[in-house]
Parts: structure tokens; sequence; C-alpha cells
């Protein structure tokens, strides 16, 4: 039974919510989070008007024995199409309209993300796809450092390591983030391995059945760079969901979120990996809408705190929770760094 006497402090201190309620007759205090993507900063924040939705988040905090528990962390690997099909961009190419091109809005997608909800119990890696799989950076908490990679080999190149290797590998980049996560992440810190991958096109370079292409240039082409998941295109699939299976069996709680860009998953076969996953699949038309489709990605993820911090006092409750939650940017600015009121909040810092 947590006392009247750290209900009262907690309250002061959790107060990141339009909407909050606990329940004193158990251990467990309920918040629920509403999420309005027009005051939450994130770059390019001013030209997404017509796409500013609001996600509903729950989040679950418990306390026993003094003790405040919240902060899960995440390790999150984005793996992204670079193939010319997704247009041309340069690093430092800023277009926020929903008229750019799919690659940009990959980039603005993984960017928003980031801005939105990096947080200090965040690492993120990101991996990159034509007919080979790149990395441009290995999970990492150097955010900004991160951000600039992405910016970087986001590009719609084709090119690994200097090299054009025209064809799309989807499924052999998801194998890889999901077998390079479930080894890489935090397992001792209860982080919890995410990815996200997106696509415009159909896989034809992550088995054999995509040598049929090569005399075009592309495709399953340069198989001393390219796994081998199958001899046709079911088998890879296959391939990459008994992967997810063996990491999720282990007792991992892996997560896999996929997206169609302009193409429909006729097939079901990214549906499927997601299904496996325990994540969702979703199709952008365009590409415009990338970064709430990543946003609602976020909301289904976030939904447990789990950090264990000493509470012993109000005073230190308060002074770590600014030291580990101080994330969520509001009218663009921290306002847990300011003593005021939350907008349409009965409760204040």
């Amino acid at each position: 039974m947590v006392s009247k006497k750290f209900i009262s402090s907690a309250l002061l201190v959790l107060i990141f919510s339009s909407v909050a309620f606990c329940q004193t007759d158990t251990s467990e205090l309920f918040i629920t989070r509403t999420l309005s993507h027009d005051t939450i900063y994130f770059e390019g924040a001013d030209a997404y008007g017509s796409y500013n939705t609001r996600s509903t988040v729950t989040l679950h905090g418990y306390a026993s024995n003094g003790t405040l528990f919240f902060g899960q962390k995440y390790d999150i690997i984005f793996v992204t199409d670079n193939g010319g099909s997704m247009g041309g961009r340069q690093a430092g190419d800023r277009d926020w309209t929903d008229t750019c091109s799919r690659i940009q809005a990959a980039y603005n997608a993984c960017a928003n993300f980031i801005d939105s909800f990096g947080n200090p119990g965040m690492r993120i890696g990101h991996m990159y796809f034509s007919a080979v799989v790149g990395t441009s950076c290995l999970l990492g908490s150097d955010l900004n450092l991160v951000k600039a990679r992405i910016d970087t080999f986001v590009n719609g190149s084709a090119m690994v390591n200097g090299t054009v290797y025209n064809g799309t590998a989807l499924y052999t980049g998801i194998h890889n983030a999901v077998r390079y996560v479930a080894a890489n992440y935090r397992k001792s810190e209860g982080a919890i391995p995410i990815v996200i991958a997106l696509t415009d096109g159909d896989d034809n370079a992550s088995g054999e059945w995509g040598t049929v292409h090569c005399y075009s240039g592309y495709g399953y082409c340069w198989p001393a760079l390219q796994p081998n998941l199958g001899p046709v295109e079911i088998a890879a699939v296959d391939s990459v969901i008994r992967v997810i299976d063996s990491v999720r069996n282990a007792g991992v709680n892996l997560k896999v979120y996929t997206i169609n860009l302009g193409l429909q998953d006729v097939n079901n076969y990214l549906h499927n990996i997601a299904a496996a996953g325990n994540g969702q699949w979703a199709y952008s038309n365009s590409g415009a809408d990338l970064s709430p489709i990543f946003q609602s990605f976020w909301a289904d993820i976030v939904d447990v705190i789990a950090k264990k911090i000493n509470s012993k006092s109000k005073a230190n409750a308060r002074q770590l929770w600014r030291q580990h939650s101080c994330w969520l940017y509001c009218s663009r600015q921290l306002f847990c760094h300011q003593c005021r009121r939350l907008p349409g909040s009965k409760f204040f810092y």
C-alpha cells in the first residue's frame, strides 16, 4: 500500500499529462497522456499543419517501498529503402511539404521521431538497403549524431560503401536488423528492442529468385554480399519470420513495425512480418504521412514506465524526474524545466 504522503509527492512529480488519475487503493499510478502533434516540437513541425493528429498514450507507473519506477529504455533500428525509386536528396536538404520526394519523407519521419520522442533512455541505429544492406550507424545514445548520419546516408543513391547496387533487399534488411538488435540490445537494463522498416518496392534481391533481374542490372547479382534467404520470395519471408520467432521465443520482447510506401502489400508479406514481431503494419500513399505513422507506432510502443529510482524525499524524486524524463517538447520548450501548469491540467509541477 502506498502512503498518502507518497501519492501526494508522486502527483507533484508525474505532471506531464493533460489527464491524470491515481488509484490510492493499489500500488499503481495510472496516467493517460494525450499528445497533440501540433504542440510537440520537431524539425519542420510548422509545415505539418494538415497532418497534425492526436494520439492517446497510456503510461503505467508503480511505487513500492519508497521507490518510483519509470523511464523504460528502448533500442531502435530504423531500416529504410535507399533505392533509386525513392528519389534523391543531399545531406542538409530540407523539404517539409506534402509534395516532397519519398526519400525526403523517409528522412523527415526519422528526424521527427528523434526530435519528438528521443530521450535519455533511448538508443537508435540505422540501416539502409538497395540490393545490399548498409549501416549508417550502430545503436547509440548520441541522437544528434544518429540524426546527422541518417541525414547523410538517406539519399536514394542505391550505394553501399561507395558502390551502386540496384535492387530492393527489404527482407535482408529486416533480417539483419532483427539479428543485430537482438544481439546488442541492453538486456540487463530491461530495454525493448524495436525494428521499424519501410520500402516503396517489392523485394527482388534477398534470395536467388532475384537472379532473373540481373540481366537488367539489378536484383540478386552480388551473392557474396547478399544472404540467400530462399529460392522464392515466400521462402525469404518465412526466413525473416523464423528469425523473429526465434528471438521472441527466447523471451525477448522484440517489436517489428513495417511500412509499404506507395505500394500495397498485396500478398500480406509485411503484414505477416509485423504480426510475427508483435508490431504493426502501415501504408503510406506518398510519404507525406510517414511522420504521423511513425508517431502512431510510438504510441503503440510506449505503454510502460520502468526505471527504478530512489524517491525517499519529494525533492530527490523531482530532481530525478527532471534528469530522466525531460524529453517531451511542448510549445518549443521543455515544460518540466518550467514551474508552470500544463494547459488543460489541474495539476502543477
